[in-house]
């Protein structure tokens, strides 16, 4: 009693004492308001006697608002989305009829949207960062840094400064309705493409008035953007799908011509981006690649320069003169760099990639066995679909001649392929199942073939004598491992190397041999075909 009312109440005391033995439920009437009495004689002792108020008068609202987040992160942080809504809200009531229903209202609840699923503070933070940066990027072709107040600063800048240009104040609100349109517009690119694996899997369904083909290769190309988490891509390419969401949006774009012609820019555009990113990591590291993008948003196509330069014509002469610019512009210059940089051990994704292009539609070359050669359309398997850079069939990589090969062993593969790491190169590598890839392990290269045989072959008798060839050179399959090779329904890529035969060598000069022919063929796919 000394502790929470400071004086003695003995009756109190007593009487409460006598109900320690009594459950809650057996309580009568005039038992539970006393227990209500104490217990509120409890709080309002804590609260005078316990608690203080602090006031707190910063010489600045900036300064106020980071000891705010200072003072809040013992519980859920704010981000700086957040803290900016009030003051869209306060414009939007003070000077139109309301923020509800209005435009401000609908494109906020976008970005709301991008965040509500997330439930820890950590999450919600990374999410926010990363959508702000986008933004930034996609607004002035800057940067911005993940501080709170930066953050927070920087929307309040260029929401009231950068929109304060023109004096008339309905052309003011104009300009604030379009900066909040253009945070929508970024937030919808990420929620439908950036964080939705779903809807590349249906192959962009937005994109309605395209034949499926060209979404498929639009999905296709943005996957594998993602997995090689080149996130400046999605600087040019929410850009472009903003082009899409505005004329859906605009009354005065409602003509299906405009809505066709928007969403081909945002297809061929993300194929574009693909190639130029492919030949620049195919035969560079990553050292100056960002600046190519930030120039060209600060110079056409970020949100302050307008929609005028937003044309494939400029989006590709930029990417051509930046490998110009590195002295990759032309093929022969550009080989002589990829044949050494395109590797494994380099960049795996980007390997992945031109694996897949120089599968697709590629045939064997009778004159040069174990090689491919550009075939006619539907000349092979469809590689080029989001479902094929998804598929359990082709999700590994396989070294050809192992990585970890035991060289004094009769698995006898060239021991020029590992002074230089030269078993990294790309003509030593394909795709096979994961498990597949596990089995095929260290083995010789015999062994492997019959393997390989297996995945290009249905025929029950042929798949008989490789039973056979397989006895008969000592090589012990493993049953499970032949099953999934059989069942895989992409082997195309497989019928070139199969051909070099049990007598073939796969050794450093062939290697480099069919280095060579996969850059040919990835040059002319992506510089002539998507780039040109």
């Amino acid at each position: 009693m000394s502790e929470l009312w400071n004086y003695e109440y003995s009756q109190l005391f007593e009487t409460v004492k006598q109900y320690k033995n009594i459950q809650p439920s057996n309580l009568d009437r005039n038992q539970k308001n006393i227990c209500s009495l104490v217990q509120l004689f409890t709080f309002s002792s804590y609260l005078l006697k316990r608690c203080c108020l602090t006031v707190i008068k910063p010489v600045s609202q900036l300064r106020a608002f980071d000891m705010f987040q200072s003072l809040n992160a013992t519980g859920t942080p704010l981000t700086a989305i957040e803290t900016f809504k009030p003051l869209v809200v306060n414009v939007a009531d003070s000077k139109t009829q309301g923020f509800k229903n209005s435009n401000f209202d609908k494109n906020f609840t976008k970005i709301e949207n991008l965040m509500e699923r997330l439930r820890s503070a950590s999450s919600k933070n990374k999410r926010t960062n990363e959508y702000l940066t986008l933004f930034s990027f996609t607004y002035e072709g800057k940067s911005l840094l993940k501080q709170f107040s930066t953050q927070r600063n920087w929307l309040i800048e260029k929401f009231d400064r950068d929109c304060s240009s023109n004096q008339d104040e309905q052309s003011l609100l104009k300009d604030k309705e379009k900066f909040i349109e253009q945070m929508g517009d970024i937030a919808e690119y990420c929620q439908e493409i950036l964080y939705s694996q779903e809807n590349l899997k249906k192959i962009l369904p937005k994109l309605n008035f395209l034949d499926e083909s060209e979404r498929k290769l639009a999905s296709f190309s943005l996957l594998y953007l993602k997995d090689a988490k080149h996130k400046m891509a999605h600087t040019i390419l929410s850009r472009f799908y903003s082009l899409i969401i505005r004329t859906q949006n605009d009354s005065e774009s409602l003509e299906e011509e405009n809505q066709i012609q928007a969403q081909e820019n945002f297809a061929i555009s993300c194929k574009i981006v693909a190639a130029f990113f492919t030949l620049w990591r195919s035969a560079l590291p990553t050292t100056g690649l960002d600046n190519v993008y930030r120039k060209l948003l600060q110079e056409k196509m970020s949100w302050k320069k307008g929609n005028s330069e937003m044309t494939i014509g400029n989006l590709k002469r930029h990417f051509k003169n930046a490998l110009e610019t590195q002295e990759i512009g032309t093929k022969e210059k550009w080989i002589n760099k990829a044949i050494n940089y395109l590797r494994y051990d380099n960049v795996q994704k980007v390997c992945r990639f031109v694996l897949f292009i120089t599968s697709h539609d590629t045939i064997s070359d009778p004159e040069h066995p174990g090689l491919m050669k550009v075939g006619k359309p539907k000349s092979s398997f469809p590689y080029l679909e989001p479902s094929q850079w998804l598929s359990k069939d082709l999700k590994s990589i396989e070294h050809i001649a192992p990585q970890k090969p035991e060289l004094q062993t009769e698995a006898n593969w060239d021991e020029n392929l590992y002074t230089n790491d030269d078993y990294e190169q790309i003509g030593n590598l394909t795709l096979l199942p994961t498990k597949i890839n596990s089995s095929a392990g260290n083995k010789k290269w015999i062994e492997k073939l019959i393997y390989y045989c297996h995945l290009s072959e249905k025929d029950a008798d042929k798949l008989s004598d490789l039973k056979n060839r397989a006895e008969k050179n000592k090589v012990n399959l493993n049953d499970t491992t032949i099953k999934l090779l059989t069942e895989a329904s992409c082997f195309d890529h497989i019928k070139p190397i199969i051909e070099i035969g049990p007598t073939g060598k796969w050794d450093k000069n062939f290697v480099e041999e069919r280095t060579k022919c996969i850059c040919d063929i990835l040059w002319k796919r992506m510089y002539e075909e998507w780039l040109s």
